[in-house]
């Protein structure tokens, strides 16, 4: 594959299309996207991690009783007198369709 095609798969996910669609209009094959895109990520990743970065946050969700909480604690101990537990999730981490 080429450093153009990558560019142009890269370019085309952007855009939302799926492999398959990236696939036909590329003339190549589903797994090359897959693998590219992949790559990509893996990349993506490893630069972040040399910066010292980290992954971008998917999504904060939090029960009524945790906002109720967070409101009654003054900020200075907000953080030490919590009694929950704040657990990063990936978009696709779910249990029977429920985000942990």
């Amino acid at each position: 594959m080429t450093a153009t095609q990558q560019q142009e798969i890269i370019d085309l996910r952007a855009l939302n299309l799926t492999p398959k669609q990236i696939a036909r209009k590329l003339g190549i094959k589903v797994s090359q996207v897959n693998a590219a895109i992949q790559n990509q990520a893996q990349q993506t990743t490893l630069n972040r991690l040399a910066l010292g970065e980290l992954d971008p946050v998917y999504q904060c969700l939090a029960s009524e009783n945790l906002i109720q909480l967070l409101s009654k604690i003054p900020p200075e101990n907000s953080i030490k007198n919590l009694l929950s537990k704040i657990i990063p999730v990936k978009n696709n981490d779910h249990i029977g369709g429920h985000f942990l």
